[in-house]
């Protein structure tokens, strides 16, 4: 299944969204990372129906969420522009 195929990025990601119950974490991290790259689950799933001439987006899935948990918006200096 999907759930089972998420990173442990994605289950971190999702922890940190703080929308999620103890006993649910592979379940909310599907919830809330697999939303953006739910495209790319599908297109892993079919690609072996005809779709393997493309290249393969593996570590895009991998690294959307686990960016979205480093990456904070950081405030401007008051001095620059």
């Amino acid at each position: 299944s999907i759930i089972q195929d998420i990173p442990a990025s994605a289950v971190a990601c999702a922890y940190q969204m703080g929308d999620i119950s103890v006993g649910q974490r592979q379940a909310a991290s599907a919830k809330a990372c697999t939303h953006r790259t739910w495209h790319v689950h599908i297109w892993q799933m079919t690609s072996a129906n005809g779709m393997q001439n493309q290249p393969m987006p593996s570590r895009i899935s991998r690294g959307v969420c686990a960016s979205a948990g480093r990456h904070r918006p950081r405030p401007a200096p008051i001095g620059q522009r």
